[in-house]
């Protein structure tokens, strides 16, 4: 099914739970209106023009925001990019920016990083996000701030899934107050931009 640009994966038939036990309210927001289950993830197809091949994961449509602009951020790519691009000094980040005219993102740092002295990180953190911010194509994959996260992820927030990763969108909102400083018109000294 089309979303934000993206196609997102529906399932339905006898191997698919009709709803939650007990839950009519949890049930509603987990099934669209034709009882398809709505479970989160993005496909793309490995032929457009012969889906019978297969598909591909592509990332959380949970994940994803506009811009000010409307332009849709693909968040899974624009994360993955600018954790290679970091060359190391961090292990994961958190694409912020909904609702704002520029991508911004909260960072967390990798052993490498966090062993830096805090002039020398923060002169290589300006240095890579200055070169990913040049190499991105347009403002859905340019971001333009960082700053770095004190405290680590808690899984009993619901920042940590399951399976590890970080929950971009419980990341965003257990932050906000750290995003609105990242976004202020004079940013904090810790506020890296470019």
């Amino acid at each position: 099914m089309p979303n934000g640009g993206k196609l997102e994966a529906r399932l339905k038939g006898p191997t698919i739970t009709p709803g939650y036990y007990g839950d009519p309210a949890k049930t509603a927001e987990a099934f669209d209106e034709e009882g398809f289950y709505c479970f989160g993830d993005a496909l793309r197809p490995a032929d457009p023009d012969d889906y019978a091949k297969g598909f591909f994961f592509d990332g959380r449509i949970a994940e994803n925001f506009k811009l000010t602009t409307g332009t849709w951020v693909a968040v899974g790519a624009v994360r993955a990019a600018l954790v290679d691009a970091m060359g190391g000094l961090v292990r994961d980040v958190v694409i912020v920016g909904e609702n704002r005219s520029a991508l911004g993102a909260l960072l967390l740092l990798s052993d490498k990083g966090a062993a830096m002295a805090e002039a020398a990180l923060r002169t290589a953190l300006g240095e890579k996000l200055a070169q990913a911010a040049k190499s991105a194509t347009g403002s859905a994959a340019r971001v333009r701030r960082a700053v770095v996260l004190q405290d680590a992820p808690s899984f009993d927030r619901g920042e940590v899934t399951e399976k590890g990763s970080l929950n971009q969108r419980a990341m965003r909102s257990n932050n906000e107050e750290l995003i609105e400083r990242l976004y202020a018109d004079d940013p904090d000294p810790d506020v890296i931009t470019v």
